[in-house]
């Protein structure tokens, strides 16, 4: 009988796999998951069909984050109630791995379309409302057409830091500038660059330049 631990691992065995494997090796990988599994050899018709439930949510979870639509997967595969006809093991691992193939030539294509305007994309999205103190992550990620949770991988992956840290490095950077170049009082320019408090603004600020507002304020002031 598969108990609960076992079914968390073949979850994560599957996610892996489709994350990180390729096309050259995909057949070869998915195949000696099977095989750890020893799917072939199950005795238990119930017993395949939880797994083969599993492998489908899994797949077609993954799908969904990347952006293939529900219709889309369906559309390729069939609903999970279809997996009840397939005829023997045999022929659901067949089905399994090209369905695991699939996603693995779904993610392949995505990020091969991201990686190259992402960075400017994103850049672009944040610089024109950095200033709006409600901004999140979710509103970046549904700019990007991306679930949140493949946005922020994808973000970390492709600016070398996460989405919050680099919001606060860019309205710092912000600061500092109309600190340097204006008159306005630190009140205001907390407001101007996304910070609704005044004191939580001088916070980040002293803890990402050294300084208070007011004291990077004065130094700028004796520089010149």
């Amino acid at each position: 009988m598969l108990n609960q631990p076992i079914r968390k691992l073949d979850t994560e065995q599957i996610e892996r796999l489709i994350k990180n494997g390729s096309l050259e090796n995909g057949r070869e990988v998915i195949s000696d998951f099977f095989d750890k599994i020893d799917f072939l050899n199950l005795q238990s018709v119930l017993l395949r069909l939880y797994i083969s439930t599993d492998i489908y949510i899994t797949a077609k979870s993954f799908a969904n984050e990347i952006g293939v639509s529900d219709e889309g997967f369906t559309e390729k595969f069939g609903s999970v109630d279809d997996i009840e006809k397939l005829s023997s093991a045999d022929k659901s691992v067949e089905y399994f791995t090209e369905m695991l193939l699939q996603c693995i030539r779904w993610r392949t294509e995505v990020v091969s379309k991201t990686a190259d305007n992402f960075s400017h994309k994103i850049k672009k999205f944040i610089e024109n409302n950095y200033s709006k103190e409600e901004l999140s992550l979710k509103d970046a990620a549904d700019y990007m057409n991306f679930t949140p949770t493949y946005f922020s991988s994808l973000f970390k992956k492709e600016m070398g830091k996460n989405f919050v840290t680099y919001l606060t490095e860019i309205r710092v950077e912000k600061a500092k500038t109309l600190l340097c170049c204006t008159s306005k009082k630190v009140y205001e320019i907390a407001y101007d660059v996304g910070f609704g408090d005044y004191r939580y603004f001088s916070q980040i600020f002293k803890k990402h330049t050294g300084l208070t507002p007011q004291e990077f304020k004065m130094s700028k002031n004796n520089t010149t």
